[in-house]
């Protein structure tokens, strides 16, 4: 729905310049505004002392919501409502304005402060601007909000609740975690199928607490329990659609040749291979060409 709306608000609009006073400084950031919302843009980041977009390679392999959530607290937003690339929007929006590309397959896990401590690429050969990508960022944060955290798949990681009332961040206690309360946190997100896991990661560094969920949102209680867990676990998700399950980023490897080479997966910061195990099947490997 928020997509739907976004190419609405793209339609009526008028593309507006971002600020070239802006100093250029190695791994900065900012937007390239769609209208006058200024959330809402095309990502540019700053490299050797040039502005420039990035590209997503892929609707859906290579721009996630973890980057652009990153994009965005790193402007000073409270995080991302969307992550598109320019593919899905309409033609008259295609931004050549003669600026470079600068990034290629950024993967970050949220944990990152700027999106140019996440996983990136500066070869841009092949990239044009048709796949530069594209976010809309929350302007306000309320009480209960949710981000994830600590894994680069699409709805996968450790939970992080916002407190209103201590304007704050926590990590949520996995003594406290419940499957009910995953399929609130990933309806909250857009999902509709929610699951529990915990993640153990040191550089999730928030401060612990307890939460409680009804039907439709969580809270942070009010005194919580010292808990059980050690410090670097945290309550995580896996959130999907009934309709498709988590995005996980592709490529192909150990091959010069164009579309010819070993799959690898991208989970939990790693790239990996999958295994066989005489159960891959020609149906396999055309969904992965896809």
């Amino acid at each position: 729905m928020i997509q739907a709306a976004l190419l609405v608000l793209l339609v009526q609009g008028i593309l507006v310049p971002s600020n070239d006073a802006q100093p250029c400084n190695q791994g900065a950031t900012r937007l390239l505004n769609f209208t006058s919302d200024v959330y809402a843009g095309f990502v540019e980041v700053c490299l050797n002392g040039e502005w420039g977009t990035v590209c997503a390679g892929s609707p859906t392999t290579l721009w996630s919501e973890k980057n652009a959530q990153v994009f965005c607290i790193g402007l000073g937003y409270s995080g991302a409502l969307n992550s598109v690339n320019q593919s899905t929007l309409p033609p008259a929006y295609l931004v050549n304005n003669g600026s470079a590309i600068n990034y290629r397959a950024v993967v970050c896990d949220g944990t990152e402060a700027t999106l140019s401590q996440c996983s990136h690429s500066t070869n841009t050969t092949g990239c044009d601007h048709t796949y530069d990508a594209a976010v809309v960022c929350r302007q306000t944060t309320e009480d209960g909000d949710i981000r994830l955290v600590g894994n680069t798949a699409n709805g996968v990681g450790a939970v992080l609740i916002y407190s209103q009332k201590t304007s704050q961040w926590y990590r949520v206690c996995p003594s406290s975690w419940y499957n009910d309360y995953a399929t609130v946190v990933c309806g909250q997100l857009g999902y509709d199928i929610g699951n529990t896991t915990v993640l153990f990661s040191q550089s999730i560094n928030y401060p612990q607490i307890s939460v409680s969920c009804t039907s439709a949102r969580c809270s942070v209680l009010a005194s919580s329990t010292t808990c059980s867990y050690p410090f670097y676990y945290s309550a995580a998700v896996i959130c999907s659609n009934s309709k498709h399950d988590v995005i996980l980023p592709i490529r192909l490897d150990g091959s010069t040749i164009s579309g010819v080479g070993r799959a690898e997966v991208y989970y939990n910061g790693v790239w990996g291979t999958i295994c066989n195990n005489n159960d891959w099947t020609s149906a396999d490997a055309q969904a992965l060409c896809r």
